[in-house]
This record gives structure tokens, sequence and C-alpha cells, in this order.
């Protein structure tokens, strides 16, 4: 008796795995999780215990993100990216972050002062499909020494355009993602996209454009929360049906 009820709970639990299969790809996906990387999330799910907050913890797992700067020597971070990203009020965000730093923002290396602890620069954004102009900033940084370099990049531009992003910036050698704009888009999964992608660490993430403003060091489980909170009421369902 036993037996026969153990296995009628095991049928009854691989049957609703099934049916939450399709439904948790087509949640992913409405978040901008690519299908291909919203079915292979599911899988880690149905074969994970399912407890209560197992999803976002899975969730998590596939955001890279990097540490919080520290100042056992000086540290030279170069900001690049496309135009629009707001790069130039991002770096003042970060100045702003780290204000009990001796923090100077410059455009070039000419402008470079000794007794800062940290230097921010501020390089032009630029069409990046024009390897000229991504050339020339490379020239302007390559005799700065220990130079940091962060891809800053929008979380409302399209995946195909910031994997373009990601390599046409790919010969400065970029060693973390800063991502902008949180507050713009709906559907924050383009970042887990990009990790699945480069393998670079997001080291911040910024929201709004008022000065402080808010700019946080990247947390995954952060990002995740507002993941899926976004485009659940009804106003953005409406959105979405358009």
């Amino acid at each position: 008796m036993n037996r026969q009820k153990n296995v009628a709970e095991i049928r009854r639990l691989l049957q609703e795995k099934k049916e939450a299969f399709p439904k948790l790809c087509r949640f992913l996906v409405s978040k901008g999780v690519t299908p291909a990387l919203a079915e292979k999330i599911t899988v880690d799910y149905i074969g994970s215990a399912q407890e209560v907050g197992a999803l976002p913890k899975i969730l998590a797992t596939y955001i890279n993100t990097g540490k919080e700067l520290t100042f056992e020597k000086k540290r030279t971070l170069a900001f690049v990216g496309p135009t629009g990203v707001g790069k130039s009020i991002t770096i003042k965000k970060i100045a702003h972050h780290h204000r009990n730093r001796r923090v100077q923002i410059v455009s070039n290396s000419s402008e470079i002062r000794e007794g800062f602890d940290l230097t921010l620069i501020d390089t032009e954004g630029c069409n990046y499909y024009q390897e000229k102009r991504v050339d020339a900033i490379g020239e302007l940084l390559s005799d700065i020494p220990d130079v940091e370099v962060h891809l800053t990049l929008s979380a409302t531009t399209k995946d195909v355009d910031l994997y373009g992003a990601i390599h046409q910036f790919s010969p400065l050698r970029p060693t973390h993602l800063i991502f902008t704009k949180l507050d713009e888009t709906l559907t924050l999964g383009s970042l887990m996209n990009v990790c699945a992608k480069c393998h670079l660490p997001i080291r911040y993430v910024a929201y709004g454009y008022p000065l402080p403003g808010e700019l946080e060091l990247a947390d995954g489980a952060k990002i995740v929360k507002k993941m899926l909170a976004d485009l659940n009421q009804p106003e953005f369902q409406r959105l979405r049906s358009l």
C-alpha cells in the first residue's frame, strides 16, 4: 500500500515538473532571458528541490559580479563605452560612492596628478562599430600604467548590440562591466545573457540621472529581485500585449 502511494506521489511530482517547464521558460523569456538560457535555468530549477526561494537563488548564480574596489595601492580606472549610455554621469556617481577617498576625474593622461587614491578617466563615447574610434581610445590609454578598463553599457540596449560592444571593445582588455539605466527597462534578463556570453564580471549598476543618484556594487540577488518584480503589474502586462 505504501509502495502504491509512493509511486502515485512520484508520478504527481513528475507531472507538476512537466507542467512547470514551459511556464517557467515563458516567464523567463518575458523577462528578457534568451530562450536557450531560459531552458537551461528551467532545467536547473526542475532538478532542484524547488524549496521556497530556490528560483531567485538559481537565477543569481547566472549573474557574474565583481568585488568592491580596495585601496592597498592607488587605482586608475578608465571608462569606455558607446555614446549615450550615461558614462560621464556614472563616473561622477562612482566618485561620490568613494567620496571618503581622494578622487580625481580626468579625460586624458596629461591631466593625471599625483596624490590621489583613485583616478577615474572619462573617455569619449564612440560608435564602437567604427574600429578606428576604438583604436584611438586604446592609444590614449596605452601609456597609462596599471589602468583598469571598465566597459560601460546601458541595460536598455538590445542584446545583439551589447554583444557587439563587448566584442568591439575587447582589444582594450576591459576587466569589468558597468550597467546603467536599470530603472529604464522592464527586461533585465539581458544582464544574465551577457554574463553567460562574455564572462566579464559586473562591478557596478546605476539607476536614474540625479546626482549623487543611485549607484550600487553589483549584487546578483538584488538584480534578480528587481527582474522578478518588474513586468508583473497589470499596466506592464498591458504594455507587453501591444
